[in-house]
């Protein structure tokens, strides 16, 4: 008798926010989601221009893509493709970058080859 009332005792009290079998006042509120912002990639990269192509010469020609949700952890992640000299002043050709872009912020950068999505992506001006 006292074991029945015990394990029936032990569930009253708050469910989760998903048991649909339980009325709205008894469930515990789950926290409101806030919408992720969709990254503007062309202004971050005006804003960072300096630190982000770290050569005297400015880049030429500067095209990135939209940006994506990254699929390897959180954030977002997009493509940069420039016309870019090197530390002698020559141009070097069109450099294709690859960003990771969290909380409004360039994080990592990294030079890509052929094998990259990047090559798939279809670019607009800076």
């Amino acid at each position: 008798m006292l074991c029945a009332i015990a394990v029936s005792a032990g569930g009253c009290g708050y469910a989760d926010s998903n048991a649909t079998f339980v009325p709205e006042s008894l469930r515990y509120k789950s926290a409101p989601v806030t919408p992720e912002v969709i990254p503007d990639v062309k202004a971050l990269l005006r804003d960072n221009n300096g630190q982000f192509f770290a050569t005297r010469t400015p880049p030429q020609n500067v095209r990135v893509s939209l940006p994506r949700r990254n699929a390897s952890g959180p954030g977002w992640t997009a493509c940069v493709r420039a016309e870019v000299a090197g530390v002698t002043g020559r141009s070097i050709g069109t450099q294709t970058y690859l960003l990771s872009i969290d909380n409004g912020k360039i994080g990592n950068r990294q030079l890509v080859d052929g094998s990259s999505p990047c090559t798939s992506e279809t670019y607009e001006p800076v």
